[in-house]
C-alpha cells in the first residue's frame, strides 16, 4: 500500500513540473496542446494512477499484451467510418461476424448499420448493409444457421433481438440484407452471446445519463443490470414480434459491453466506458455457484443468479473502449471500437487506442 501511495504522490509531483504545452501523449510523437487540454490530461493521468491503486487493492491484474495476445486480422470498414460493436465466430462459414453502426454522412443523414464477415486465415472480407436499420447493433451471435443482432431499449422500453439466417448472406459483398423479424426482451439490447446452449442478451448500465440507465427493477445490490438467458433452439415466431420470457436471468456488473462463457463455465464480462478510461475484464465462476433469487419478468417468475465479488476469480485492466467478446475453441476474442474514425481524437489522449485498429485480440490466458 505504501509503495503505491508513493507512486501516486510521485506522479502528481512529476506532472506539476512538466510544462503543460509539451506533454508527450503518444509513443510516436509529442503534441503541443492548449493549456486546457494539458490540465485535463494531467487530471486523467492522476485519476488513472489512483484507479490503479484501487484496482490493485481490489485484486486487478495487468495483461502483458505482447506476451498473451495475438492479432489474427484487422478490423474491416474503419476507413469508411464503421464503428464495431459486437463479434462472434460463425462456425458454418469459418469467419468472424462483426456488427456495428455508421456515423451520419456529410449531409447529416443517418447511414444503415452493417455486418462484416472476415476470414482470419485468408483475410477475405464480405460486408452487408442492414436495410432500413440504423441501430447500434451492439451484439451479434450465431447458432447453426441462425444469426441475431441486438439493439434498442431503454429504462422504460424493451430491447429487440433481430433474426437472420446465414443463407441471407449469400450475396455479393456490399449488398443489402433484411432481418425476417424480431422478438422483444426485458433488457436493453446491448450485448449478445451464444454458448451453444443458450442465447444471452445483456444490457449496459451507467448512471451518468438517462440513456445509459435501465429499469430500476434490474438493480440488485451493487449490480444494476441483467443478462437474460434463452434456451436453444429458440421457439418463437419472429414475424410476430412478440415478447419472450427468458429461462434464467443473471444480475451482472455495470458497464458491460461483452459477455462470454468458457468451456469450464466461467462467465467473462468486458466492461468499458469513455475514451480516457481503461477497460476491465472480469472473470466469474460458473453462475450455477452464484446466490439465487426470483424475479418477475413479463408476468412470469424466473430464477435470478446474482454475481458478487465472492464469485469473482480474477479481473484484468485492458485497453480503452473494449466492446464485444466471443469465446471459441478455447480462446477469447475481443474487439475494440477505438479504431473507429469517430474516436480519432482519442488516439492522442490514450496510446492504448492503437489496439482498435486490430480487429481482434486473442487472449491466451488460462483462467
Amino acid at each position: 500500500m505504501k509503495k503505491f501511495l508513493s507512486v501516486f504522490l510521485a506522479v502528481i509531483m512529476i506532472f506539476s513540473i512538466i510544462p503543460v504545452s509539451s506533454i508527450a501523449i503518444n509513443d510516436n510523437f509529442v503534441t503541443t496542446q492548449s493549456f486546457t487540454d494539458g490540465i485535463v490530461n494531467i487530471f486523467y493521468a492522476i485519476k488513472n494512477v489512483f484507479e490503479d491503486i484501487l484496482g490493485f487493492l481490489d485484486g486487478d491484474k495487468r495483461v502483458d499484451y505482447d506476451e498473451y495476445t495475438q492479432y489474427p486480422c484487422e478490423v474491416p470498414g474503419l476507413q469508411d467510418g464503421f464503428i464495431p460493436q459486437g463479434i462472434c465466430f460463425v462456425e458454418n462459414k469459418g469467419m468472424f461476424a462483426i456488427s456495428g453502426y455508421m456515423p451520419d454522412d456529410s449531409d447529416g443523414n443517418e447511414q444503415f448499420s452493417r455486418i462484416y464477415f472476415v476470414n482470419p486465415e485468408t483475410n477475405e472480407i464480405k460486408m452487408y448493409i442492414i436495410d432500413g436499420f440504423t441501430g447500434h447493433a451492439g451484439g451479434i451471435a450465431c447458432d447453426g444457421n441462425d444469426l441475431w443482432i441486438s439493439s434498442g431499449g431503454s429504462a422504460s422500453s424493451n430491447g429487440k433481438i433481430y433474426h437472420f439466417t446465414l443463407d441471407m448472406f449469400a450475396g455479393e459483398s456490399g449488398s443489402t440484407v433484411s432481418f425476417d423479424g424480431y422478438f422483444s426482451v426485458p433488457v436493453k439490447g446491448s450485448v449478445l452471446y451464444c454458448d451453444g446452449e443458450k442465447l444471452w442478451v445483456s444490457e449496459f448500465y451507467n448512471d451518468d445519463k438517462d440513456s445509459n440507465k435501465v429499469n430500476e427493477d434490474h438493480h440488485y445490490g451493487s449490480n444494476h443490470a441483467w443478462s437474460c438467458g434463452y434456451d436453444l433452439p429458440i421457439q418463437v415466431d419472429y414475424s410476430a414480434k412478440e415478447k419472450l420470457v427468458p429461462d434464467i436471468v443473471l444480475s451482472i456488473p455495470d458497464k458491460v459491453q461483452g459477455m462470454a462463457i468458457t468451456d469450464d463455465g466461467e462467465v467473462v464480462f468486458s466492461t468499458s466506458y469513455g475514451r480516457r478510461n481503461d477497460s476491465k475484464m472480469y472473470v466469474f465462476e460458473s453462475y450455477t455457484e452464484w446466490d439465487t433469487n426470483t424475479v418477475n419478468v413479463f408476468d412470469t417468475n424466473v430464477t435470478l443468479y446474482v454475481s458478487k465479488k465472492k464469485n469473482r476469480i480474477i479481473s484484468f485492466k485492458m485497453p480503452t473502449l473494449m466492446e464485444g467478446i466471443d469465446y471459441y475453441n478455447g480462446k477469447l476474442y475481443i474487439i475494440f471500437e477505438s479504431g473507429a474514425q469517430t474516436y480519432a481524437d482519442a488516439k492522442e489522449i490514450n496510446k492504448d487506442m492503437i489496439y482498435g485498429k486490430w480487429i481482434l485480440i486473442v487472449l491466451l490466458i488460462d483462467f
